[in-house]
């Protein structure tokens, strides 16, 4: 009895849909394009989580604090993201866009604010 108690306890807390599948990244090619021009940034890592609502990046001198991007579309192995910002009359616009590629592991990204636009084309490792 105790046994079935204990299973059940457990089959409770376990949240699979919010498990989160995690990759380390490389850049394979990174850009930042604003008035003054263009920077390409060296090859770095980073890591990327994704559940089944948001793809998260975090890591490097790209995304050091983190950004969060909600899942839109995740089909045939391909998953569409995107990160929205809001402006200062509470505005929400999309600021950012993710393509990520299971089979292949291959990650596209391009986020915008005021002042320059980067993309970034990444490959991915599962952990």
């Amino acid at each position: 009895m105790k046994y079935i108690f204990t299973t059940v306890i457990l089959a409770l807390l376990a949240q699979p849909a919010l498990a989160k599948t995690v990759y380390y990244c490389t850049t394979l090619r990174a850009v930042t394009m604003d008035g003054n021009g263009g920077i390409e940034h060296p090859l770095e890592r980073f890591k990327m989580m994704v559940d089944n609502q948001q793809l998260h990046l975090i890591g490097g001198s790209l995304f050091p604090k983190g950004l969060h991007f909600n899942l839109e579309i995740a089909k045939n192995g391909v998953l569409h993201a995107r990160w929205d910002g809001h402006l200062e009359d509470g505005t929400t616009i999309t600021m950012g866009m993710a393509h990520f590629q299971t089979r292949s592991r291959i990650l596209t990204s391009t986020i915008t604010d005021t002042f320059q636009v980067s993309s970034i084309f990444a490959e991915c490792d599962k952990f």
